[in-house]
Formats: C-alpha cells, structure tokens, sequence
C-alpha cells in the first residue's frame, strides 16, 4: 500500500477514509447491520463499439452480506481527510440525511455543486477500496489525474456531468437494498478512457459520466441530456428539484448503471 496520499501526494500520515462517512452509521441505525450489495469493479468484457468510442461493461458479481460503513480505502492523508473531505463531508450532511430517506429538496447551485462534489469524492475511494473481483492493473478505469484535479478544483471537471434519480418504493418482498455502486469504462479511439459510475443510497441515486479525454463533447450528445428520469446536477443549473418524476424501478436497475448503448441514460 502506498503512504503516498492519492489527492494532494502528501507522504506519511496516512488515514483509511470511509467510502460511506462514518456520520451516516448513526444517523442510519436502522440499516447500519444490514447487508449492502457490491459489484466489482474491472474485469471487463463484450466491448461494444460506438466509433469514437467503445463501452467496456465491467463482470458484475454480488457480494452479499456486506455491512454498508465497513469499506475503507487507506489511500488518503490525514490532513485531507480531517481538513477538506471533512469540511465537504458537512456541507452535504443535511441533504444527504433527507434524499436517501426519499424527502424532496430543491438546490441551488452551491448545493448542486457541493453535492456533486460528494458523489465523486466518494465514488473515486470506492474505486480505491477492495473489490469484489479481480482488477485490470493496465490502464486504470479511473486515471490519477482525476484525483488530483479534483484536489486542485474541489469540484468534477468539464469532463464530468452529474445527474440524479430516485428508486421506487417496494411494493412487497425485501425493503430496498441501501447501498450499491459501479463503474462501466469507455475507451476512445486515441486510446484515452472515460467511465460512468453510479451510486445509490437507499432512494437516492446519482451517476457521473466522465468523458475521455480529447473526444469532442457533441460525440455524447445523445447521453449527456438527461431524460424524464434524470435531473442535472453538474454543470450546476439555478435550481434543481428532487426526486424527479419519473423513478428507477428495481428490475431497471442493472440497465441503469451501464453506460447507455442506446437512449438508456
């Protein structure tokens, strides 16, 4: 493990950040034992070619019986941890503590943008905590230069879009899985990667597609609108109202969180 911190490459004094913020194991008590769903990361196959680009869908396996606060990735500093993920950390609380449970908000644009913000900081450390298979070493799905940027800017970059959605409510069987996450990559043509991850927690769900490098925006047109069931998050607009209309049934879920090969996202 390295003692080199993945955002400002500090040395020493390294921490094990929560991927999940410990705060949420008390404010959830009533699903901090219950299991949580994890899918692996790389391990990817069936490319699907777009032209400009090619999806790579990664080999999804379940683990079950996971406790949802339990992963950590010692990959961070104790400065960064107890200074600026901290700060982010409870900047977002009030809002996250409301959507995951289902409650509406409206954000304005410092909201959406401290909100976007969370979702790739967390995104990027469930990236660095033990998978549940087998990784690609070569090349990453997720380049460094995204954790340093994210460093620098304290924001997603151009290259990133934000957007959220809401699961629907159970009708019968099990409650609604809390926690599940996962990364699909693309690979351009000019050999550069892009990924979309996307992170649910209890009703809340928010994906980010990050766009390789040096492929012109209008390439992903069709993508980086959201429809019925998605609103914009990042570039921040003037106001953004949640949940949106239309909801995420479960069954839609494992359709959802691939990278669309058609009109999906």
């Amino acid at each position: 493990m390295s003692d080199t911190c993945v955002f400002c490459h500090g040395e020493g004094g390294m921490s094990r950040e929560h991927v999940l913020p410990a705060w949420m194991s008390r404010e959830f008590t009533e699903i901090a034992g219950s299991s949580a769903r994890f899918l692996s990361l790389e391990q990817h196959a069936d490319p699907v070619d777009r032209g400009a680009y090619t999806i790579r869908h990664p080999y999804l396996r379940l683990r079950d019986n996971q406790r949802p606060f339990s992963r950590r990735a010692k990959v961070v500093c104790k400065s960064c941890n107890n200074g600026w993920m901290s700060r982010l950390e409870a900047k977002v609380r009030p809002t996250l503590a409301k959507v995951v449970r289902g409650s509406c908000i409206a954000l304005g644009t410092e909201g959406q943008t401290a909100l976007a913000a969370w979702l790739l900081k967390t995104m990027l450390m469930e990236y660095k905590a033990p998978s549940a298979g087998p990784r690609a070493q070569q090349p990453p799905m997720v380049p460094q230069v995204d954790y340093t940027r994210f460093y620098n800017e304290r924001a997603p970059s151009s290259e990133m879009r934000v957007a959220l959605a809401t699961m629907q409510p159970p009708r019968e069987g099990p409650r609604l899985v809390f926690y599940d996450s996962a990364i699909d990559q693309m690979r351009s043509e000019n050999g550069k990667t892009g990924y979309c991850a996307t992170l649910r927690l209890g009703y809340f769900v928010a994906q980010l597609l990050r766009i390789p490098d040096g492929v012109p925006e209008e390439t992903f047109a069709s993508v980086l609108e959201p429809p019925l069931h998605l609103v914009q998050l990042w570039p921040a607009t003037p106001i953004v109202l949640w949940p949106p209309p239309a909801p995420i049934r479960d069954d839609q879920w494992e359709s959802f969180i691939r990278l669309p090969e058609g009109d999906l996202l």
